[in-house]
């Protein structure tokens, strides 16, 4: 018996009325004192006396409502235990991400992943290289996608290897062939953009400072990478950024090396990963074909 029409004459026996009931469930009041008609001509028996105003139940009714609010539970309950068996059926892969390889992350590598794998979700979790290891050893995490100047020693592969940058505005009177750690040292009267919210890159950008013996006469911090890139481009200062980064601006800006070269890379953090199973071995080859794609991208470009 169709489930929506006992919910139908449940209904009409709980609010004793056809037209309340016709009001809760937007119908006609005549389709359905129909369904109430058809039940009883099939069963044989009448479910409600009519009176004037009310619809009340008659014995066969009571025994009826009961069996069919019994029904609908059994239905309810059938659908709900079908649906915790789908979701415990269902794995989930705890994944740590630097937030500034977020976006890559997201947009490219997760949907490959869910093309082939519908029924195993993917957790993301901010993090960074300083509290990696520790998630990674209380099994938090399964992997870590994250950047830094050196990768982490143990279970780790490089996927992407970058360098830092300085960037300044193409005005600025640079000399020609001069190179990054020249001009940190003879800058005057500049002004640093540097990474509010990101411990690794500010970590990087003091460093850098501190082995060239520079010193900005103004810092002004920025949240996110992309937008350092952006204030480069309207001429509002200078800021050290990874060179795939620096060479995706919109506007002309001068990108000076280091020497010897600040290496900047993008690595993977597992725990055990003989032990992966099929959904993390591909979501890792997933991860490994992003980066390779970026880093022919990359030698493309520089290559024009």
């Amino acid at each position: 018996m169709d489930s929506k029409i006992l919910e139908y004459v449940i209904a009409v026996a709980e609010n004793k009325s056809l037209s309340r009931t016709a009001e809760q469930f937007y119908l006609s009041q005549p389709i359905l004192s129909r369904h109430v008609k058809n039940i009883e001509e099939e069963l044989g028996v009448k479910l409600f006396e009519r009176t004037h105003n009310q619809m009340l139940l008659t014995d066969a009714g009571r025994i009826y409502i009961n069996n069919a609010r019994a029904i609908l539970y059994t239905e309810q309950k059938l659908l709900i235990d079908l649906e915790n068996l789908r979701n415990e059926n269902r794995s989930v892969i705890r994944v740590m991400v630097d937030p500034y390889l977020r976006p890559l992350f997201e947009r490219a590598i997760l949907p490959e992943f869910r093309g082939v794998f519908q029924a195993c979700d993917v957790e993301i979790i901010d993090g960074n290289e300083k509290i990696a290891d520790s998630f990674l050893k209380n099994k938090l995490a399964r992997m870590a996608v994250l950047k830094g100047q050196q990768a982490a020693a143990g279970n780790s592969d490089i996927f992407f290897a970058d360098e830092l940058v300085l960037t300044l505005p193409r005005e600025w009177d640079i000399p020609d062939a001069a190179c990054a750690n020249e001009v940190l040292r003879t800058l005057r009267q500049w002004c640093l953009l540097m990474e509010q919210s990101d411990p690794i890159m500010r970590e990087c950008e003091r460093r850098i400072l501190k082995k060239n013996s520079a010193a900005a006469d103004t810092i002004i911090e920025v949240e996110g990478s992309a937008n350092l890139l952006r204030l480069v481009e309207q001429k509002k200062g200078a800021a050290i950024l990874p060179l795939a980064l620096a060479q995706a601006s919109r506007e002309p800006v001068t990108i000076l090396h280091f020497d010897p070269t600040e290496d900047f890379y993008i690595y993977g953090m597992f725990t055990s990963p003989e032990s992966f199973r099929k959904e993390e071995k591909f979501l890792l080859e997933c991860i490994r074909k992003a980066y390779r794609e970026m880093d022919r991208y990359m030698k493309r470009t520089t290559q024009r």
